[in-house]
C-alpha cells in the first residue's frame, strides 16, 4: 500500500495518532472554556448592554475574537509547524509523499479549521494535522467563532426559561447528538472532537458561566447575602460520580459557602474515583473504548465537572479541592497547560524519531508507522526523556506567548 493511499482526512478515518478513545478529561476544555467566556463576558458593560451581541456599538465581539485570536492561535500555529519535520522523516500524521494532503493540511491549520470538515463537505478532499493535540483549538476555534450569537440566545432563552432549563437542554442535545454521531458515522473522532459535537458542551459551560455571573451580579445588588445554587438537575444523569452529593440543592442551608465547599468536595472526590475506575476498565478492555470514551464524556462527566467549576466560584475558598488548586505548583501546572498539551506530542515524535533510527527494523515499515500510536513505537523509559523536556520547554515558552499576546493586545488599543 502506498503512503499515498494509506493517508486519510481527519474527518473521516483517523490518521497516525488520532485515538479510538479519549480520556473523559477531554471533556473539560470544552466545560471551562465555555464557563470562562461566560463569567467574564456574561454581564452587562458599562452603558448596560449584556453579552457581546452589540454590532450597533460596535467592537465588542470584534475585540473578543482578537483576544481570543491572540490566546490560543501563536501557540497553535508553533508547535504545528514545529511538527512538520516529523512528515519528512516518516513520523509524522501526513506521508510527505502526499503532496496534496500536506498542501491541505498546511492551508487548513493555517486557518484553524482543521477539524471542520470543510474540505469533504465542499469535495475538495480532507485534511489532517501536523500536531494531533492541536485537534482541540481548532475546534475551541469554531466554539469561539459562535461564542457572540449563541450568547445572545442563551441569554434570551435563559429570560424565558431559566438558565438551569438550558443547561438541561444542552445536556440532552450534546449527550444525543455525540451518541448518535457515534452510531451513525462508527467514527470515534467524527463523534467526539468535531465542532459539531463538542459546541453543545462549550455551550453547556458557557450557560452556566454566564448563570454564576448572573447570581454574583444579583448578590452584589441584593447587597451581599447568600451565595445562590444553581438549578436542581436529574439525579440519575450524575450516575456514581455524586455519591453523597446533595446535588444543587434550592434549599437554604444548601447555599453557604461551607455548603459549597462540601459540594466541591465530594464531587471532587468522586471524579477522582470514577476516573480511576475508568482507568482500569480501559487498560483492561474491559468496555469497548468508544462506548467506554462516550459513557465518561458523554453522559457521566459534564454535570459533576460543572458543580466542582461553578463550586469552586462560591465555596469562598473553604474547600480542600480549592486550596489544592491554589498551591504553587497547581497553578505552575495551569500556567503552562497549553504549552504542555500542544508540545508533548511534538518531543514524543522526535524522540521516537531519533531511537527508531538507531535501532532500524526493516519490518518498521511506513504503513506501519502511519497506523501506530504516537507512544506505541518509543520504549517505556523514552518518558523518562519526554516528559522532563516537554515541562521545560513549556515553562519557557509560556512567557513568550504571553508576552506576544500582550504586545498584540497592545497595538488594537
Amino acid at each position: 500500500m502506498s503512503a499515498g493511499a494509506r493517508a486519510e482526512p481527519l474527518a473521516g478515518r483517523p490518521t497516525r495518532g488520532a485515538p479510538d478513545d479519549l480520556p473523559p478529561t477531554t471533556l473539560q476544555f470544552f466545560l471551562l472554556s465555555g464557563f470562562s467566556i461566560g463569567a467574564i463576558y456574561g454581564g452587562v458593560d458599562a452603558a448596560g448592554v449584556p453579552g457581546l451581541w452589540d454590532w450597533k456599538r460596535g467592537g465588542k465581539a470584534a475585540r473578543f475574537y482578537s483576544n481570543r485570536v491572540a490566546r490560543v492561535l501563536p501557540a497553535y500555529w508553533f508547535w504545528n509547524l514545529a511538527a512538520v519535520p516529523l512528515s519528512a522523516v516518516g513520523f509524522g500524521h501526513v506521508p510527505i509523499a502526499d503532496t496534496a494532503l500536506m498542501v491541505r493540511t498546511g492551508c487548513c491549520t493555517a486557518l484553524g479549521i482543521t477539524t471542520w470538515g470543510l474540505g469533504d463537505m465542499l469535495g475538495l478532499g480532507g485534511c489532517s494535522v501536523f500536531n494531533g493535540p492541536s485537534w482541540f483549538v481548532a475546534t475551541l476555534v469554531f466554539c469561539y467563532l459562535a461564542t457572540p450569537p449563541c450568547m445572545e440566545l442563551l441569554r434570551r432563552l435563559a429570560d424565558a426559561f431559566e438558565f438551569g432549563s438550558v443547561q438541561h437542554a444542552l445536556f440532552y442535545v450534546q449527550l444525543a447528538l455525540g451518541a448518535g454521531l457515534m452510531v451513525a458515522t462508527r467514527n470515534f473522532t467524527i463523534a467526539t472532537m468535531t465542532p459539531w459535537s463538542r459546541l453543545p458542551l462549550y455551550l453547556m459551560g458557557l450557560a452556566a458561566g454566564m448563570q454564576a455571573r448572573h447570581n454574583a451580579a444579583l448578590d452584589v445588588e441584593e447587597g451581599g447575602g447568600e451565595p445562590r445554587a444553581p438549578p436542581s438537575v436529574p439525579l440519575f444523569l450524575c450516575g456514581p460520580c455524586t455519591v453523597g452529593l446533595p446535588a444543587f440543592s434550592q434549599k437554604a442551608d444548601g447555599n453557604t459557602a461551607r455548603a459549597w465547599a462540601a459540594r466541591v468536595d465530594a464531587t471532587s472526590a468522586g471524579l477522582l474515583v470514577g476516573y480511576a475506575v475508568w482507568a482500569v476498565l480501559d487498560s483492561a478492555r474491559w468496555i469497548p473504548p468508544a462506548f467506554s470514551g462516550n459513557l465518561w464524556m458523554q453522559l457521566l462527566g459534564p454535570v459533576p465537572f460543572l458543580v466542582v467549576v461553578a463550586g469552586l466560584t462560591r465555596d469562598e475558598g473553604l474547600s480542600a479541592t480549592s486550596r489544592v488548586l491554589k498551591t504553587r505548583a497547581m497553578r505552575w501546572l495551569g500556567g503552562v497547560s497549553l504549552q504542555l498539551y500542544l508540545a508533548h506530542e511534538v518531543f514524543l515524535g522526535y524522540f521516537t524519531a531519533l531511537y527508531r533510527q538507531s535501532t532500524w527494523d526493516p519490518a518498521l515499515t511506513i504503513e506501519y508507522r502511519l497506523s501506530a500510536q504516537p507512544g506505541d513505537l518509543m520504549p517505556v523509559w523514552g518518558f523518562l526523556a519526554v516528559v522532563p523536556a516537554s515541562l521545560l520547554v513549556a515553562t519557557a515558552s509560556t512567557p513568550l506567548f504571553e508576552a506576544l499576546r500582550q504586545r498584540m493586545r497592545a497595538k488594537r488599543q
